[in-house]
């Protein structure tokens, strides 16, 4: 009936494409291809939100650092209140002069 063709050896394809003829590996190339690249949660959109946490993350420990800072500096401040008070504010109390001395 119909005479078989043998095409040139350029026209054949590679031996190692075969793979893509298994449905398996099309599938599943397929779902990773919508899962990485068209949902809502792809490659690009976690990327973005893995810097956002960094950065966050980042001024959390910034921020918790200040917040001890801050903590200590608040301890002081109650234990030496009248003295700080005095020194830099010159305040004083009702039957008190305060002399203020410049070298």
């Amino acid at each position: 009936m119909y005479k078989k063709i043998q095409l040139p050896e350029f026209f054949t394809p590679p031996t190692y494409f075969k793979f893509l003829k298994n449905k398996y590996f099309l599938v599943t190339l397929v779902a990773f291809f919508k899962t990485f690249v068209f949902d809502n949660s792809n490659l690009v959109t976690q990327i973005k939100l893995s810097s956002v946490i960094n950065d966050l993350e980042e001024k959390r420990v910034y921020y918790f650092t200040k917040m001890e800072e801050l903590e200590v500096a608040k301890k002081e401040l109650d234990t030496w209140k009248e003295a700080i008070a005095r020194e830099r504010f010159f305040m004083h109390r009702r039957n008190e002069d305060v002399f203020i001395v410049e070298k």
